[in-house]
């Protein structure tokens, strides 16, 4: 379970960035730059408490 949660989180993590990127490039085209601030600004506090949480379990396991 360890070795899977691992393995998973930067997988998670990767799948999120690439999903922030297609989600700007949307809102590029589109041009609404409200939108895309308010995006960018989710994508990164979601990315943070992942990776807070990934250290926290790291932390705790070893």
């Amino acid at each position: 379970m360890n070795w899977l949660a691992r393995q998973s989180v930067p997988f998670l993590t990767s799948r999120i960035i690439s999903s922030a990127s297609l989600v700007v490039l949307v809102y590029v085209s589109e041009g609404r730059a409200e939108l895309l601030a308010s995006m960018l600004y989710l994508m990164a506090a979601a990315t943070a408490i992942v990776a807070t949480f990934t250290l926290y379990n790291r932390k705790k396991t070893v």
